[in-house]
């Protein structure tokens, strides 16, 4: 090769270099903030810095193969030096040898683009976080919390859809795993709800129908193990029914009505779902997911004493108003009480609410009832 060709060849494999050490900076500037530091976090994830250990070989490579080929600046003078004639090896062996390296330095780029390409990096960071966190699991029965704030982070930072729905899976698959540990008592699942909310909360990103079905499974199973487990006695109780009617309110205001209207069937027997979810929706301006919730209350309050105080106060929330105020009506109708024992289950339930500082729905309640 002339000394001009070499010069033209080193060219284009600087050019090579810079856009190939310019695929791993646009790969992380493309990443937010947020999850930037978890490709480093997580070893299975460094496949950039082998990227570019791997590109910095390759180059260092086709330099010492053109040390054989370079003829001196017009085809006179003395060859430059050969690396042979200090590793006393012959040159021909060294050429091909060098050429070979070249070879599967390249195959090697190429594997490593071809991964990049098709390998998910938010599905591989997930997988990799409910593995490790799963191993926890088994061996000391808890999720480390940097673990789950990763997890978390991924979650509310991703879009509604496939983004967020691995996330969802994770979580599933973490609650489970914590609910079939031996050394589960009923009070573990707290950060697990939290994370799931924020996933499901983000103001800027919220989840779209499809993840609010999967939430409302995590939801459902949830509540389903606690009653098989028999601690519903525990913490965990009140914690699932405070997520499942936190989801409902969201989705009153994310999702359509039939997605809304799936949320009051997330826990079995907690009237309190059904009295959030329909007050959420009458302020929403939902009236087919409010209405579902008093039909809930309904059907409820038909055994449950406590769901016939908040079915009353959700009923005085309806009065509010003309329109609803007919259904509230024959809503009313339907109990088959007389006025005065009305009134009398409206003042109670009046002081229940004043007790939970909730006075707006105690002043409603009371003034049906004196009315």
């Amino acid at each position: 090769m002339s000394h001009g060709d070499a010069i033209g060849f080193a060219q284009i494999i600087l050019t090579l270099l810079i856009f190939a050490l310019g695929v791993p900076a646009l790969t992380l500037a493309s990443i937010e903030d947020r999850l930037r530091h978890l490709l480093y976090k997580y070893p299975q994830n460094r496949a950039l810095t082998w990227h570019m250990a791997l590109m910095l070989l390759l180059v260092l490579a086709i330099l010492a193969s053109l040390q054989y080929t370079v003829e001196p600046a017009g085809g006179h003078g003395t060859p430059l030096p050969s690396l042979s004639d200090s590793w006393l090896l012959d040159e021909d062996l060294m050429f091909e040898a060098t050429r070979a390296l070249l070879v599967l330095l390249i195959a090697g780029y190429g594997f490593l683009w071809l991964r990049a390409m098709k390998v998910d990096t938010r599905s591989r960071l997930v997988h990799d976080i409910v593995k490790r966190s799963a191993k926890m699991i088994r061996r000391r029965g808890y999720v480390p919390q940097d673990s789950l704030d990763d997890l978390v982070v991924i979650g509310e930072c991703a879009e509604a859809g496939h983004g967020k729905e691995i996330v969802l899976r994770g979580l599933s698959d973490l609650c489970v795993a914590i609910q079939d540990n031996p050394r589960y008592g009923g009070a573990d699942l707290e950060p697990f709800s939290h994370g799931l909310l924020k996933v499901m909360g983000n103001s800027t990103r919220p989840g779209n129908d499809d993840n609010y079905v999967t939430a409302i499974a995590i939801v459902r199973r949830c509540w389903t193990r606690l009653q098989r487990s028999d601690l519903m006695h525990h913490a965990d109780r009140k914690l699932v029914t405070e997520v499942a009617t936190r989801l409902g309110e969201l989705a009153v205001v994310n999702c359509s009505p039939m997605i809304a209207s799936a949320c009051l069937d997330a826990v079995d027997g907690e009237p309190s779902v059904a009295f959030g979810i329909g007050l959420a929706a009458l302020k929403a301006g939902r009236a087919q997911v409010a209405l579902a919730a008093l039909s809930k209350l309904e059907t409820q309050a038909e055994k449950d004493v406590p769901a016939l105080g908040l079915l009353l106060a959700l009923m005085a929330h309806f009065e509010d108003g003309e329109s609803r105020g007919r259904v509230a009506d024959s809503f009313r109708n339907r109990l088959g009480y007389t006025v005065a024992q009305l009134a009398e289950m409206r003042l109670d339930a009046a002081e229940v609410f004043f007790h939970r500082s909730d006075f707006i729905t105690a002043d409603l309640l009371r003034r049906q009832a004196t009315r």
